[in-house]
């Protein structure tokens, strides 16, 4: 993907490893260190790197795409959502996935349409329907996210 006068723009990446789900239905952050991918980071910004929270710098309507690895499973209904600071985006926004058994690995992954304002904090978080009977691992999370109002995205 090229980008010609960008406006906002980031690639993040983490290798992942093993996600403590809170009790309940609550969402937690992916607890792992997010490094930007090849210095691809303009007005967009990590606000906490262990928790994967970013900011951004521009008013607008950003492309966000957020994907991991799965591995191990108890075969319970989990979900991720974006959030804007503390709150929910909307009712809709959360995509449901459901463990696999054991020893079998898997993609999940999202896109959206996110309206963010200048200084708006960004996250994804994970939400499982019971806590897991067995270890929940996560591996090679991304994220890409891109503002849409901007000139010559090829």
């Amino acid at each position: 993907m090229q980008f010609q006068n960008t406006i906002a723009y980031a690639q993040y990446h983490a290798e992942g490893g093993e996600f403590t789900i809170a009790s309940g239905q609550d969402y937690s952050k992916f607890p792992f260190e997010m490094k930007v991918v090849n210095e691809i980071e303009k007005n967009v910004f990590r606000i906490n790197e262990v928790e994967w929270i970013i900011g951004v710098r521009q008013t607008g309507i950003y492309y966000v795409d957020f994907s991991f690895i799965a591995e191990q499973g108890d075969a319970k209904r989990y979900t991720i959502a974006p959030y804007i600071g503390t709150t929910k985006i909307g009712t809709t926004t959360a995509v449901e996935f459901y463990q696999q058994p054991d020893n079998m690995a898997y993609e999940v992954s999202a896109t959206w349409l996110i309206g963010l304002d200048r200084g708006d904090k960004l996250s994804i978080e994970l939400s499982g329907s019971a806590v897991p009977t067995e270890t929940f691992y996560t591996k090679d999370i991304k994220m890409s996210i891109f503002c849409l109002q901007q000139l010559g995205i090829h």
